[in-house]
């Protein structure tokens, strides 16, 4: 029962071997995350990238969806070099903290690897790296901005990457919004589906030709168990009272390009999963919704990205193309 607001942050994260060979403003925040064998690309978005004998880094795998505003087009920034990357968008405070922010922070806990946040809003995006930075890690950060629902953009920085790192490891989808009381149902359905599918299913594309050099490709697709036909047909379902209608059918959406990623990417070795992170606390959708989660028993985001990460690390390898959920837990789609 994960909602999260509109976020324009990716991060993405690169796993560094040794030498040796090793907005509305209902709009909830998007997310996205890459991650790689060596880097890691989320929204935020975590990519890792692997050194090997002083060859160029990998690109791990991160990426995040967004819906299509009206804003003017920017070439992205210029960034440090660096070998993986990750990205998230943010539209409110909550672009600075949630599951793509944790997972972030547990990535670059390690000294393998180095996450680049990707971001829609340079600025705020800077935010979060220095937040970051100044946490106690032993992998290194940088960041790219990129907004994944705009194509020209999406272009620019796999362009970027494709210079720096020649090759994606790993790729988390992990961008959403919620929209609530939006007054054009139209516009809040098209919009909630570009944002948490159809933007995800692009970006994932634009990815594969560097996806398909990595020696064990990775894509997560953040999702959430409201997007479960099954369980939505069942009246003992915890969440059968929430209607959602835009949320519930962007989230099943996601689930079949899910589902299509793993049937025609595993021909060339990929890995394919759905993740939902659970009820978990967040400020995604603002103070006010943490506040109201929290009574609820609701899960902490650092739990939920601990999820990621045991995907990310091969620990759910047996689940390969399946629903999953923290805690070992598969889903029914």
């Amino acid at each position: 029962m994960e909602f999260a607001s509109r976020s324009h942050h990716t991060h993405l994260v690169r796993q560094i071997k040794p030498a040796l060979g090793s907005t509305p403003p209902s709009a909830s925040v998007q997310m996205s995350w890459l991650a790689a064998g060596g880097v890691y690309l989320s929204g935020c978005t975590s990519i890792p990238v692997s050194l090997q004998d002083n060859r160029r880094p990998r690109l791990g795998h991160f990426a995040s969806r967004r819906v299509p505003w009206r804003r003017q087009k920017r070439a992205a920034r210029p960034t440090a070099p660096c070998r993986s990357a990750s990205f998230s968008s943010p539209l409110s405070p909550g672009a600075n903290s949630g599951i793509g922010y944790d997972m972030t922070a547990a990535l670059v806990a390690s000294p393998e690897n180095h996450v680049i946040m990707g971001c829609r809003n340079y600025e705020r995006g800077t935010r979060a790296l220095q937040q970051l930075h100044a946490q106690p890690h032993a992998g290194s950060l940088s960041l790219l901005e990129v907004d994944i629902t705009d194509d020209q953009s999406i272009g620019l920085a796999v362009d970027k990457l494709a210079a720096e790192y020649a090759v994606v490891d790993v790729l988390i989808n992990n961008a959403g919004i919620v929209m609530r009381n939006f007054p054009d149902r139209r516009s809040e359905i098209l919009d909630t589906m570009n944002t948490n599918s159809v933007a995800h299913l692009v970006f994932t594309e634009a990815l594969v030709p560097l996806l398909q050099k990595s020696a064990d490709p990775r894509i997560i697709n953040v999702s959430s168990a409201l997007g479960s036909i099954h369980a939505r047909l069942d009246p003992r379902d915890p969440a059968y009272g929430i209607a959602s209608e835009a949320y519930r059918m962007s989230k099943a959406a996601l689930n079949m390009a899910t589902a299509c990623m793993y049937a025609t990417y595993k021909v060339w070795g990929a890995k394919v999963w759905a993740y939902c992170p659970g009820h978990v606390i967040t400020n995604l959708t603002g103070e006010g919704d943490r506040g109201v989660r929290a009574p609820t028993g609701a899960a902490s985001s650092t739990s939920s990205a601990a999820g990621i990460v045991d995907i990310v690390q091969g620990r759910r390898d047996d689940d390969v193309g399946q629903f999953l959920q923290m805690g070992g837990r598969i889903l029914q789609w």
